[in-house]
């Protein structure tokens, strides 16, 4: 790579973006309808529940205290830092860390090579950089396959390793500790963890480490028939097919959803619960270690327990963080109210997505349906009716005393903060991390400084992209790609693009006398 050199951005680039929510990276104005809401797939669940007892009254909305008086002066300079290569943007190409602090990427070469290139300096050149780019949960460690001449090199840490066949889905434990992929050869496939290979089987899939990083599991079949569970090295019993497996946050049991003879079962530490016609996709340990799942075709599910049925519940329940608090979802004559710890709101509406608890769990948020617009529900109060509330949006703020969500009206999409709405954008950009599986889970399309006094978000306008900070705008004709970073008083810091070059963007605000929008 060439010599560092700075870049004062002041110019727009016009760039055109593929822009869907929650799938290709930012929330934009749609050509015609406006997007709804997506549900979510995966929600944390809730203990055994009783049945409502009578609904609460609806609170009087307070004030929100303003998370900030005045304005900033901003300014932003970008650092050239890296290069991509030839062959355009994919997930192959570049990678950003999860901690957003690094970044690498995939270059080819003069001599028509490929080599990785990365934030601690370039890897050794191979004929081909064959898959994507993974790094480690703590951002330390990264791995890929390569290719050298006819045979695939594993390369983790820059150490290769030949590998006798293909190697597919590579991902690092919890800890960061160890790592593993799937080997396929001409007799079949085998989890090779450190590389260390295990049994052959005719396939296999589902590989997950616990969150101890102590205990692997994955599903296989011998015949590509049946299937079974594969946990510590133990296979369980054959099955028609299996589904959905997670282990315990504790990481001392183990579950998963299995079909056989035309009922899907939840199988919890080895015990067949009851059979159903139909399972959700997923399901959820709850904190006391039962296992929550919905049971029934879709639009009459039914919450169960363990084996513990609760027809009044139509949703995987959702935890506070400190565990001891709860919200699920009710369904009486055709409509959705929220029921939070054993209460059920007064609020009736046609859907209800997204519930969050503030970091502290006193406070809880959830967009809601009524009417065929959309509105976010904070404790209890219901703000402002929009034609959409992006389902992944709504956040509180690490102090909880603050609660922001993207919302649409029309064709303008803008950051709601604290009920104050923001400058309308064609769309608030959803920073690009090129780095497969849990993550890119939960990412936030803006991001509060740690001690909850500032707001950032990036955004893209008629000309080009923006940075906006505190209410303050800086033009960019960087395109951004990781989280905004505030690791220094004063000071963000982030990775981007432009073309096929990386770029870390440091943006500097100061308070300036100057009064913030009023409400």
């Amino acid at each position: 790579m060439g010599a560092l050199r700075k870049i004062a951005v002041v110019s727009l680039l016009s760039v055109a973006v593929v822009a869907v929510v929650l799938v290709a990276g930012c929330a934009e104005r749609p050509a015609e309808k406006p997007a709804q809401p997506q549900q979510q797939t995966e929600q944390p669940p809730a203990p055994e529940q009783a049945a409502p007892p009578a609904a609460q009254e609806k609170p009087t909305p307070q004030p929100p205290e303003r998370l900030f008086s005045k304005t900033p002066k901003i300014t932003l300079h970008a650092t050239r830092a890296g290069e991509t290569g030839t062959r355009g943007m994919n997930n192959a190409m570049l990678a950003i860390s999860p901690d957003s602090t690094h970044w690498a990427a995939v270059v080819e070469a003069e001599s028509g090579k490929s080599y990785v290139a990365s934030d601690e300096g370039n890897g050794r050149e191979y004929d081909l950089i064959e898959s994507a780019l993974f790094f480690s949960p703590d951002s330390k460690r990264l791995a890929y396959t390569a290719r050298k001449g006819k045979g695939l090199i594993l390369v983790v840490d820059g150490a290769g390793t030949p590998v006798d066949g293909s190697a597919t889905g590579i991902f690092f434990s919890p800890d960061s500790q160890h790592y593993a992929y799937t080997l396929s050869s001409g007799r079949g496939m085998s989890v090779v963890r450190d590389n260390v290979p295990d049994k052959e089987y005719a396939n296999i899939s589902r590989m997950m480490y616990s969150p101890d990083s102590k205990r692997f599991a994955y599903s296989a079949s011998k015949d590509g028939r049946t299937e079974f569970a594969v946990l510590d090295g133990a296979e369980e019993k054959q099955y028609d097919k299996t589904a959905w497996m997670s282990f315990s946050p504790d990481s001392k049991h183990f579950a998963y959803v299995a079909l056989w003879e035309g009922a899907w079962h939840v199988v919890l530490d080895g015990k067949e619960f009851k059979g159903y016609e139909s399972l959700a996709a997923a399901a959820e340990f709850c904190p006391d270690m039962t296992v929550a799942y919905l049971a029934g075709r879709t639009g009459s599910e039914t919450l169960v327990i363990n084996e513990a049925e609760l027809p009044q519940y139509c949703a995987l329940p959702v935890f506070s963080p400190d565990g001891k608090r709860s919200v699920n979802v009710a369904l009486e004559s055709g409509k959705k109210c929220a029921v939070i710890d054993n209460k059920p709101d007064a609020n009736k509406y046609d859907n209800i997505l997204a519930i969050t608890f503030s970091p502290d769990s006193k406070r809880v948020a959830y967009p809601a349906s009524t009417g065929g617009k959309w509105l976010c529900v904070l404790d209890g109060a219901e703000g402002q009716a929009y034609d959409s509330i992006f389902a992944g949006s709504p956040r509180f703020s690490p102090d909880s005393k603050h609660f922001a969500y993207i919302a649409q009206r029309g064709n303008d999409r803008f950051i709601v903060l604290d009920g104050v709405e923001g400058k309308a954008y064609i769309s608030i950009i959803w920073p690009r991390r090129e780095q497969a599986g849990p993550a890119n889970v939960g990412r936030p399309f803006f991001f509060f400084s740690p001690d909850s006094r500032h707001i950032a978000y990036s955004a893209q306008g008629d000309a080009g992209y923006i940075f906006v900070v505190d209410g303050s705008e800086i033009a960019a004709a960087v395109q951004p790609w990781g989280d905004m970073l505030f690791d220094e008083p004063g000071k963000i810091h982030m990775i981007a693009v432009l073309e096929r070059e990386i770029y870390n963007v440091e943006i500097t605000y100061t308070e300036e006398s100057v009064p913030a929008p009023n409400p």
